[in-house]
């Protein structure tokens, strides 16, 4: 298998990761957690950006995952010649090459997105500190 398939399947997992991400923002969203901010008369606003930054920060992961699917897809494509060199002698190892690396990838966006979300909840806190 050469290295523009692997590229190319690598760009279609990470596709199927990015829409994961988008998902995973509305299921942060728990009843428990509805009942709070809905019910709640005191902290509600907390409650609630502390979901809608949650949110925020699998969007963004997301989409960066989104956008670097697109971006290895259309270079792969554009430029065929400089990738058709082969890389696995085995289709399915060329595969699992290409699906290894798309995980490695989303551990590091998982990661990237689990800072985040303690970030924006930090800089939340920091602006509601005194008010609630």
């Amino acid at each position: 298998m050469n290295l523009a398939t692997i590229l190319d399947l690598s760009a279609s997992c990470l596709g199927l990761f990015s829409a994961l991400f988008f998902c995973v923002g509305v299921l942060h969203l728990k009843p428990e957690r509805a009942d709070e901010i809905a019910t709640k008369m005191w902290g509600k606003g907390f409650a609630i950006s502390e979901e809608m930054l949650s949110q925020k920060s699998d969007f963004i992961v997301g989409a960066f995952l989104l956008l670097l699917s697109f971006m290895v897809q259309f270079v792969v494509k554009a430029f065929p010649d400089l990738f058709s060199r082969s890389v696995a002698q085995d289709q399915l190892n060329g595969v699992a090459i290409s699906v290894a690396g798309a995980i490695a990838i989303t551990f590091v966006a998982r990661i990237l997105n689990l800072h985040l979300g303690k970030v924006f909840l930090r800089q939340v806190q920091e602006r509601t500190k005194g008010k609630l």
